[in-house]
């Protein structure tokens, strides 16, 4: 058994660059389920309970980690079944390309106590707009520095795109890409997409610390939604629909 991580998007120059539209391809044969459902709805762990009872099977598993939040989901992929899950919400929102015959979507947001959380709207309106101002802040940064490449162009391909370096919260991430074959991955500069990630040596970049303050800011307020959300979620309705989605599938 071999599991892999990496990031699907990135904190860039350019904003959020996303990779999502190269994550289980359906000409590939692929079933995608998307995610959708806002904080603290259970997404990420519910892909860490499937990637560990796959895990568990022997199976492998590829970790596509949260460039905001490197100890949270983007995605799961279980190459052996061609079957994937993937966050589907803002900043990398994707949908089935061919729903029921390639794709679905998985409403997580079903599980949110509705008539409790609108009286507490003006509360999700000022972290939510806060929240935002964080990652502009963090993109502000980011725009202005002014990283040295010497790594070539990316040209139109159909290899898998990838990063293993983030800008994250928890300050820039590099993950091990040893374990994809070069024939099927080109991972991307983590400040200029439009450029190779030389992942023969390290990469360099500008001090970052002015949008890492950002992210980490962004992050603390994320944390104060899920807060707010979580008392009012059906945690044993989250639950059953792990068990029922494991079960189908091993």
């Amino acid at each position: 058994m071999a599991s892999c991580s990496y990031f699907l998007g990135a904190n860039t120059a350019r904003g959020f660059y996303s990779c999502h539209s190269d994550f289980c391809r359906p000409e590939s044969g692929d079933f995608l389920y998307v995610i959708k459902g806002g904080p603290g709805c259970g997404k990420s762990t519910l892909m860490r309970k499937i990637a560990a009872a796959a895990e568990a099977a022997g199976m492998d598993v590829e970790y596509a980690l949260c460039s905001g939040d490197p100890d949270s989901l983007d995605g799961v992929y279980l190459p052996q079944c061609g079957i994937g899950f993937t966050d589907g919400t803002a900043p990398h929102v994707q949908e089935p390309q061919y729903p029921g015959v390639c794709g679905a979507y998985l409403d997580l947001g079903r599980f949110y106590d509705t008539k409790a959380l609108r009286p507490m709207r003006e509360d999700f309106f000022r972290i939510t707009r806060a929240y935002r101002d964080k990652y502009a802040e963090a993109y502000a940064a980011l725009s202005a520095l002014k990283p040295t490449v010497s790594s070539p162009e990316v040209r139109k391909t159909r290899k898998m795109r990838r990063f293993r370096t983030a800008v994250t919260c928890k300050g820039v991430v590099t993950l091990d890409p040893a374990k994809f074959p070069d024939e099927d991955v080109v991972f991307l500069h983590p400040l200029l997409p439009e450029y190779r990630d030389p992942t023969d040596r390290p990469v360099v970049l500008p001090d970052c610390s002015e949008a890492i303050r950002a992210l980490r800011a962004a992050k603390s307020l994320h944390d104060d939604l899920e807060m707010l959300y979580r008392p009012h979620l059906d945690l044993d309705g989250l639950e059953e629909e792990a068990e029922r989605i494991i079960k189908t599938l091993f």
